[in-house]
């Protein structure tokens, strides 16, 4: 049997192309595009913020083999950050490590658990306001678009969602950020007109209007970005 272990792009960097660490390569492309076209990237970051995150995620229960896992960095590297393990404790990391390691909540680790909507909300908007419509989306994620319209929707004041929802909503949000749907066709592009419009009329942000770092907290507001006048 394969040996199995959390991948990370340490791993990928040394030669190691296993579906799990082309995974963290991966995250760490699309992290870093986000930060270079927003003209924020950095190449290292103070670890303290991460290093309590990860301290709370200790306290919850977490190994630091699951939140490496969570967070798709190498063990080693979470390790360093805590001082653990007779590692002296990293005074700085790199920005893409401590986003990913801030991304992990204790909730995620518990697949039937809920987790707060926002996040999740916000990602799916984004990508309507890109032009994808609610029924691809949907049909990429495995959901009834009727579910995930009344998601986007907050129908009856519904604040959270399932742990599993928030992680496949993540991955698709990672994969078509930056991504128009085809419009080859007359139907395609009305559809993704009209998906466009909704989000206009709705005032959805697109994905470059939000701070990765803080897509997921209900107080954070969208940067630098407004509709322009139809």
């Amino acid at each position: 049997m394969a040996d199995q272990h959390p991948g990370s792009r340490a791993r990928y960097l040394k030669g190691c192309r296993c579906p799990a660490c082309s995974a963290a390569h991966y995250r760490y492309s699309i992290r870093r595009q986000r930060a270079i076209v927003r003209g924020d990237w950095q190449p290292w970051t103070d670890a303290g913020p991460a290093r309590e995150h990860a301290r709370v995620l200790r306290r919850a229960g977490l190994t630091v083999t699951n939140i490496a896992r969570l967070a798709g960095v190498h063990q080693g590297s979470v390790y360093r950050l805590l001082g653990e393990n007779g590692c002296r404790p990293s005074r700085r990391l790199r920005p893409d490590t401590a986003a990913a390691i801030l991304a992990v909540r204790p909730d995620l680790a518990v697949p039937r658990g809920t987790v707060d909507a926002t996040g999740t909300r916000r990602r799916v908007r984004a990508l309507v306001a890109l032009g994808w419509t609610q029924t691809q989306l949907a049909g990429q994620l495995g959901m009834q678009p009727v579910n995930l319209s009344a998601m986007l929707r907050a129908v009856r004041g519904q604040d959270t969602v399932r742990a599993t929802t928030a992680v496949a909503v993540r991955g698709l949000y990672d994969r078509l950020w930056n991504k128009f749907p085809a419009e080859d066709t007359p139907r395609a592009a009305r559809n993704a007109a009209a998906a466009r419009r909704m989000a206009r009329e709705r005032g959805w942000p697109p994905p470059l209007a939000w701070n990765d770092d803080r897509i997921d907290d209900p107080s954070a507001k969208p940067r630098g970005w407004k509709w322009d006048a139809a």
